[in-house]
């Protein structure tokens, strides 16, 4: 029986670093692949956490600009309009004198809606 010789021909070599380096470059593709589908993951779940911020403000925004026309409209008679600084402003004829009863809120209930009530940033925004 003849031995095999067990030396790797030049060509054999060639190949094999060719090889190495193509493997090393696609891992380096497949991280960078991988690296960018995280990041555009986190991007998205940012994107909706914004988006829901917004659309609740643009919900309040609504409201209040409903609320603003229909208090518009009823500015159009004089005794509407006297009933909005009556009650709203707190004023009185000259001939009347006003009387203002307020309830105060026990401290305990105040404490829990202080802590309950999210920190505000800026008019329609809420802190996360």
């Amino acid at each position: 029986m003849q031995e095999k010789n067990h030396i790797v021909e030049p060509q054999n070599k060639e190949k094999t670093v060719a090889y190495s380096a193509l493997t090393l470059v696609l891992l380096i593709f497949i991280l960078q692949a991988g690296f960018g589908m995280i990041v555009n993951i986190l991007r998205n779940i940012d994107t909706m956490a914004k988006l829901k911020i917004v659309s609740n403000a643009h919900k309040y925004a609504r409201t209040r600009n409903y609320n603003l026309r229909y208090e518009m409209q009823s500015f159009n008679s004089a005794k509407n309009l006297e009933s909005i600084a009556r009650n709203n402003l707190k004023m009185a004829g000259p001939d009347e004198i006003l009387l203002v009863i307020n309830q105060p809120q026990p401290q305990e209930k105040k404490a829990e809606n202080e802590k309950n009530k999210p920190k505000e940033k800026g008019i329609f925004f809420k802190e996360r």
